[in-house]
């Protein structure tokens, strides 16, 4: 049964998950029309009828209403298992997603909203990692982030220092310079801010998935003296273009304070994160988004205190 969901090029190998989609979908097909059967299933049995309806949501639009049905119906852990599969599909598929599938998982998404499914939060998230160097929303995006900064300020606190390192970034746009004005005007604000060490997850907000799992094959599987085709790789796929390279800044971020190589791999001749942090000081050919990645690097020491 050949998949409805992704784009795939003749020498790419079948991604495991879509497999087991399709295979659960083919094995439980005739169970997914009503009248639908009533029996307890087994907690392997559910997995599996989670992934067939799954997939009949994603690849049958037309019956998306009776999908849902069912699976409001049999459900018995808050859409937890279901929530995580939709959260695998984005972060593992959805650069290969076929644009209709990728209206309806939106459409899932929306769904798993309304019944405050378990884990709904990090699906959220998950799709907002997918929406890359996009201004279509830019003011209003604005907006909402000055209305929250002003509004519920004690929230923002929580991310930490790397907050005043985005907002010294954004100082060239009118309500940022503002709002940062009125931040230095309140140095006891701005100081608890420096002393709060910004939690790994906010770093991988910056970047995609997909650049996420090649950053991490890069600094856990190259070589010493072997990363040079790699490297040419990455920055054709996601640094070719002047208007991607602001994502550097945060690619360096992660480097240095989202991944931790295990003792393992500091022992063995895989790269260093020293040298892929100066191959992206290399990558910006715009000084400014050069002085900002130099000034990224020293920001954790500088701001140490007993």
């Amino acid at each position: 049964m050949a998949s409805s969901l992704t784009h795939k090029s003749t020498y790419e190998a079948d991604n495991p998950l879509e497999l087991s989609l399709i295979e659960a979908f083919r094995l439980l097909e005739p169970e997914l029309r009503p009248p639908f059967p009533l029996t307890i299933r087994t907690e392997p049995e559910y997995f599996n009828l989670n992934r067939a309806i799954l997939y009949g949501l994603l690849s049958e639009t037309h019956l998306a209403k009776v999908h849902f049905k069912h699976l409001h119906a049999i459900v018995t852990d808050g859409y937890c298992f279901f929530t995580n599969l939709v959260c695998k599909v984005v972060d593992e598929l959805y650069s290969k997603l076929v644009e209709n599938v990728k209206v309806q998982l939106v459409y899932v998404s929306l769904e798993l909203v309304d019944v405050s499914a378990v884990g709904i939060d990090s699906l959220l998230v998950a799709l907002l990692r997918q929406i890359r160097w996009l201004n279509v929303l830019k003011q209003k995006e604005i907006e909402f982030c000055i209305r929250v900064f002003k509004d519920q300020f004690h929230l923002c606190l929580k991310i930490g220092r790397d907050l005043i390192r985005v907002l010294q970034d954004l100082v060239h746009v009118p309500e940022f310079h503002d709002l940062w004005k009125d931040l230095l005007s309140r140095s006891s604000d701005a100081c608890q801010l420096y002393r709060s060490r910004t939690c790994s997850r906010y770093f991988l907000l910056r970047i995609t998935p997909e650049m996420e799992t090649h950053l991490r094959f890069l600094l856990t599987q190259v070589k010493l003296g072997s990363q040079t085709r790699y490297q040419i790789w990455f920055g054709r796929k996601f640094l070719n273009g002047p208007e991607k390279e602001t994502v550097v800044i945060d690619i360096v971020r992660f480097t240095c304070c989202a991944h931790h190589p295990s003792n393992d791999i500091l022992l063995s001749n895989v790269i260093p994160r020293w040298i892929i942090v100066g191959w992206l000081l290399k990558c910006c050919t715009k000084n400014h988004i050069e002085a900002s990645e130099h000034s990224t690097l020293p920001l954790d020491t500088s701001v140490f205190y007993k």
